[in-house]
């Protein structure tokens, strides 16, 4: 069985300048984290999140890594509840969905911080959040134009003509999204952000996840 590597998170700093480290990893050859505030009330008796803040720090590299939006759910990141095999909720692991990409200059703004309203919490509104005991952080990888991998697959696979445009932006190549030996030999790379369902790694060799330890009152 492989060693699972934790961090801790504690639920009961409530400070609005305290962020603590949820995720560390590099994608196009940038090292970068994310750190979180996650402030809790109570109310009815349960936990819920009061306000919450993300932000991308990236150390080293060339290109920035930032907060990037899945053009087809249209967010930056989710909060979800994993389910047994019997479809039951296991309210005991929170799951923070995150997608990033690279930043490439176009004229908008580079995304480094994400706010509550920026932040997907329908599948957990009615979820106490005094239960949970380990908070697992998902990192997407989004490409250049917004696609996940999966549906980047899809277009090239529907129109074999955008493979080409589609692998790079502003005069830079989505490199891991596709593989380039010349100007005309170009694939899109085999394995992508559908490898966080198979439980491998991408073909960068980076860490897609990290599993934290929740410390409560």
């Amino acid at each position: 069985m492989k060693d699972q590597l934790l961090r801790n998170v504690d639920l009961r700093v409530n400070k609005s300048n305290h962020h603590q480290s949820l995720y560390a990893s590099m994608a196009y050859n940038t090292f970068f984290g994310i750190f979180g505030k996650l402030e809790m009330i109570k109310k009815g008796g349960k936990d819920h999140f009061l306000d919450i803040e993300l932000k991308l720090i990236n150390y080293k590299g060339i290109l920035d890594v930032q907060f990037k939006k899945n053009i087809f759910t249209k967010n930056y990141a989710s909060f979800d509840i994993p389910k047994d095999e019997d479809g039951n909720l296991i309210e005991s692991t929170l799951i923070l969905n995150i997608n990033v990409g690279a930043y490439i200059p176009d004229g908008t703004q580079k995304k480094l911080k994400l706010t509550t309203s920026e932040i997907d919490l329908s599948a957990i509104k009615k979820i106490d959040l005094s239960k949970i005991e380990h908070l697992i952080v998902n990192r997407h990888l989004i490409s250049f134009y917004g696609y996940p991998w999966e549906n980047l697959k899809k277009r090239i696979d529907n129109n074999p003509a955008d493979l080409i445009p589609m692998s790079s932006k502003n005069g830079v190549h989505d490199e891991e999204f596709f593989y380039r030996n010349g100007p005309d030999n170009v694939l899109l790379r085999i394995i992508g952000d559908h490898a966080l369902k198979r439980e491998v790694l991408f073909d960068s060799g980076t860490c897609h996840q990290s599993v934290s330890i929740s410390i409560k009152s």
